[in-house]
């Protein structure tokens, strides 16, 4: 009498001690080393592969090349761009408003204020049927999604020119065109530096939103234009989440060294130094 072998009789519950000597490795392992070859860049077999041709046949991932893009992506520009022209048009049309006398002065403020109900995605789609019919170079440029952010973010910029351009008497811009000085030296030198805190507040907050807009940009970026926001929302769709997490880091920390930046600036030159 053959009495049969040992293996022949192993238990079930064998494989689920010895995982790793079991059939079931391959289904067990498979998804940890795909997703760690996608984010390598290169294919499992690629990675199991030893020797010279270990390289060989590497298939870049979709989340290859995300540094190089995070370093030519022109978000920094556009925020501070955007954050500039809307605090500098606002403070002009908040003077018009309050200190002048001029016909229509409350429909230009509410003119101002109109964009606030606009959804991004609607203002992005009116924005690209608008500069496609126009014969004007600025669909897939830098400067459609320039006026993008300041159209979007007009109307919050007048709410803090408003605030602060209230607060202020007018007294003090009649003493200096008594003075001899004019309207732009009274603008430079009076104005500004009391608005300064206003103004620096307004420009921050448009910075920081600007920065991360995705509703309107997502229909108006171009192939090598792509700002912080949107690559995320490519490494989301990608399933790349390890890059997704980096770039988002990379958002925070490079928010928190502009925000600080400006919050100085704005201590040195304002009314407030300490």
């Amino acid at each position: 009498m053959v009495m049969p072998r040992a293996k022949q009789m192993r238990p079930m519950w064998a494989a689920a001690r010895c995982p790793l000597s079991s059939p079931a490795r391959t289904t067990v392992t498979s998804v940890p080393l795909r997703t760690e070859s996608r984010e390598a860049g290169a294919p499992p077999s690629s990675r199991r592969a030893g020797g010279a041709g270990a390289g060989a046949g590497v298939v870049p991932g979709p989340g290859a090349g995300a540094e190089g893009r995070l370093s030519s992506s022109p978000s920094v520009l556009l925020g501070i761009g955007a954050a500039t022209i809307v605090m500098l048009l606002t403070t002009v049309v908040s003077w018009v408003v309050h200190r002048t006398k001029a016909p229509g002065r409350g429909l230009l403020d509410l003119l101002a204020f109109t964009p606030i109900v606009i959804p991004g995605l609607v203002l992005g789609l009116a924005l690209a049927f608008v500069y496609l019919r126009v014969p004007l170079p600025v669909y897939g440029t830098l400067l459609i999604l320039l006026l993008s952010y300041c159209t979007r973010y007009l109307p919050y910029g007048m709410r803090y020119s408003s605030s602060a351009m209230a607060q202020m008497a007018p007294e003090l811009e009649e003493s200096a065109q008594v003075s001899g000085a004019s309207w732009f030296q009274t603008f430079r030198r009076v104005l500004l530096p009391l608005m300064s805190n206003g103004a620096t507040a307004g420009w921050i907050y448009i910075l920081v939103v600007s920065f991360r807009e995705l509703s309107s940009t997502i229909l108006l970026y171009s192939p090598g234009k792509e700002v912080l926001a949107v690559l995320i929302w490519e490494q989301f769709g990608n399933g790349q989440f390890t890059t997704l997490a980096a770039l988002g880091v990379c958002m925070i920390l490079i928010l928190v060294v502009l925000v600080t930046a400006a919050y100085r600036f704005g201590a040195r030159f304002g009314l407030q130094n300490d």
